[in-house]
């Protein structure tokens, strides 16, 4: 009898060395090109670091949890002299300014891509700091009320399984209160702006992302057998300026497509701007993002990851019904059971802004302006045939991604004096 020959398939590793601003054409890119019979990736942070462009952060976390999906290993290389003075260590528990050293240093220290990068990968050698940068950054986000991230960009971020609802579960108005305490804190201000059609704009934010944080929580944090996912949640902010004055970035930079239903979104916002009798040429707009590494909302719906190697209509057709009024895979009696993202809906419509949701191989989008920029009249978000929920972008399939990413971007407001000292959310 001939004994079965033992064979081994040869590892097999790449290194991808990370652009300085990452936005999700890079991420998305990259990862389309990836070999299918990888083992490892390294991904290496040079001497200039990385910025998080549009969708950048989110998108990496999205590609480094897939890869994790696929068994493939996910490994940090360092410039050498990264951390080499350890005083500089001290970097990563700056509060509030941003401190000296390295651009990559200054990445793993207050950029969100740093974080993601040294929570979700091993040190590429021994010799690295990028595990004890690991712990620092954990021991900051702990310490500083889960925030991180210094000026344009800064996050809530949730690492891992410590979310406090794991240990203790507080009521939903005290889970309220600390979300909107970090918000504030990160736009930097406690009051809140007048009121537009009778709706306060900074209460309609809170609302977004007190949902949307919830959603995370309730369907992204663990597998579909429920063993918890190794991943960075996180409400990321960023302000954008656009226009051609100093501190700006121009239109044609900042959305270089032409065709892109993000530029059509904002030249409907400068209509806006321009009818109010302000600068349309001189756009300040907010981009909030709520993402996890989790299955993504298909999975769920569909109980199987499977649903991302079918059909892509069927696909849509799941994600669609999630946004839909008692669209959810929440039991029957629970609260808050298919209303989260009935309620982001809502909010963006209330904003004035351009709603989205990335997962599995869609990014589905809803503007809530009309062409010549004013709001739409009449939406009714209580009834599921309404047109507020229709999502658009189905017939434009993506390289699939682990989790998924809802997002806004709106016209910033002013933030100011509100009566309404304190929210409350129905």
């Amino acid at each position: 009898m001939t004994k079965p020959t033992l064979t081994t398939t040869p590892e097999r590793s790449m290194r991808w060395v990370l652009p300085s601003l990452l936005t999700r054409e890079s991420v998305e890119g990259w990862l389309r090109d990836l070999p299918a019979d990888l083992t490892e990736v390294v991904f290496h942070l040079g001497e200039g670091g990385t910025r998080g462009g549009p969708g950048g952060t989110e998108s990496l976390q999205s590609a480094i949890c897939l890869l994790h999906r696929r068994h493939v290993r996910t490994k940090l290389s360092l410039p050498p002299a990264t951390f080499s003075d350890p005083s500089r260590m001290g970097l990563l528990t700056a509060a509030e300014t941003e401190g000296d050293g390295t651009q990559a240093e200054r990445t793993l220290a207050y950029r969100l891509p740093g974080l993601v990068l040294a929570q979700l990968c091993e040190p590429a050698d021994a010799t690295s700091a990028a595990g004890t940068v690991r712990d620092r950054q954990a021991l900051t986000v702990a310490s500083n009320q889960n925030l991180f991230g210094h000026g344009s960009a800064r996050a809530i971020a949730v690492i891992g399984a410590t979310d406090h609802r794991t240990h203790l579960r507080d009521p939903e108005n005290v889970r309220q209160v600390k979300l909107e305490n970090r918000v504030l804190r990160m736009l930097g201000t406690r009051v809140y702006h007048p009121a537009r059609n009778g709706h306060p704009l900074m209460e309609e934010l809170l609302e977004f992302v007190y949902q949307a944080t919830e959603n995370t929580f309730d369907h992204g944090r663990k597998t579909l057998d429920g063993t918890v996912i190794e991943q960075v949640r996180m409400a990321a902010i960023s302000r954008h300026n656009l226009g051609a004055g100093a501190g700006t970035v121009s239109l044609n930079k900042h959305f270089p497509n032409p065709s892109s239903v993000l530029r059509a979104y904002v030249e409907r916002a400068q209509r806006r701007i321009a009818a109010a009798g302000n600068d349309p040429e001189r756009l300040h707009l907010w981009s909030v993002s709520v993402a996890d590494g989790g299955v993504g909302i298909a999975a769920k719906m569909h109980s199987g990851l499977d649903i991302y190697e079918g059909d892509l209509g069927y696909e849509y057709k799941l994600v669609q019904e999630a946004v839909l009024p008692e669209g959810t895979t929440k039991p029957l009696g629970e609260p808050g059971r298919g209303r989260g993202l009935v309620k982001m809906m809502r909010a963006t419509d209330r904003l004035g802004g351009f709603f989205e949701i990335r997962t599995g191989r869609l990014s589905l989008w809803r503007s809530y302006l009309t062409e010549d920029g004013t709001s739409e009249a009449g939406l009714n978000f209580k009834n599921r045939h309404s047109s507020a929920f229709d999502l658009h972008g189905e017939d434009d399939p993506h390289v699939p991604v682990a989790g998924t990413v809802v997002s806004v971007l709106f016209p910033a407001f002013d933030l100011g004096l509100n009566a309404r000292e304190s929210p409350r959310r129905g």
